[in-house]
């Protein structure tokens, strides 16, 4: 699949100089990333190197630093003198318009399928039960698990549980996607699939932001490649040339190691 054209009028997300650290370990030096809406961005690069923390940075799981993130034209206003800002609608909004997919699901394993699909649409956005459940299985059915509908987590695949929680994610109706090395948990014979609803996803014209290690996923998929080395993006670039012709020493060393164990 060849990525889709984005809508390059509308930036959708812009991050600004973001800086974190945990203790003395920079984790963000100073990280710079665009958006467009529609578009596919994947981030990768070595353990360490802070791709997660920077996805985790735009809906505020970690706070950064210093540095600006503006989303939609907004500046999202998470300092206050210097402290986090405290302010829950502030959250809020902002975890209604970005939806996070995590390595290991995060599902509510005493709910079943549905139940978790709508528990927050109903009470976060105060969606209406009926309303929820139809939206709900539409996205079951998209997944190919409306079957599933009333089976516990438990009961389910490590790739049927990772679609469950993307549909968990879209039920939101988001502006952007977050996915923070879904397929890294799953068995081998599983990955296809979920990729196959994240490929799905993109051709239809989400805003996604991908960290990963599946090289064919960034290659055919994602618009753009950044490659983040110890908390930098040290090159960003059109995907398949990118990744066919790196420019950083840095990048062909870590391209080599991932291809030859892939």
């Amino acid at each position: 699949m060849q990525p889709s054209g984005t809508d390059t009028q509308r930036t959708l997300l812009q991050l600004g100089s973001l800086r974190k650290s945990f203790g003395e370990n920079v984790v963000l030096d100073g990280v710079s990333l665009s958006v467009s809406a529609g578009e596919v961005v994947s981030l990768i690069g070595p353990s360490g190197s802070g791709k997660s923390t920077l996805l985790r940075s735009v809906n505020l799981l970690e706070v950064p630093d210093s540095g600006t993130i503006i989303l939609d034209g907004q500046e999202v206003q998470y300092r206050n003198e210097g402290s986090v800002w405290r302010n829950a609608r502030i959250l809020s909004d902002l975890r209604t318009s970005v939806g996070m997919v995590f390595q290991n699901f995060n599902l509510w394993p005493h709910k079943t399928v549905i139940e978790n699909v709508v528990e927050a649409p109903i009470h976060v956005r105060g969606i209406a039960l009926k309303e929820a459940h139809d939206k709900a299985s539409e996205l079951l059915e998209m997944i190919g698990l409306l079957d599933k509908r009333d089976e516990f987590p438990r009961r389910l695949s490590g790739g049927q549980q990772q679609r469950v929680a993307i549909a968990r994610a879209l039920a939101m109706d988001p502006k952007l996607m977050l996915f923070d090395e879904v397929t890294s948990a799953l068995d081998p014979e599983l990955v296809g699939e979920v990729l196959d609803i994240m490929t799905s996803l993109a051709r239809n014209g989400m805003t996604m932001i991908v960290v990963t290690h599946e090289m064919g996923f960034a290659r055919h998929v994602s618009h753009r490649t950044a490659f983040l080395f110890k908390g930098r993006i040290e090159e960003c670039g059109e995907s398949e040339q990118m990744l066919a012709n790196p420019q950083s020493p840095h990048t062909r060393q870590f391209l080599n190691r991932v291809l030859h164990h892939q």
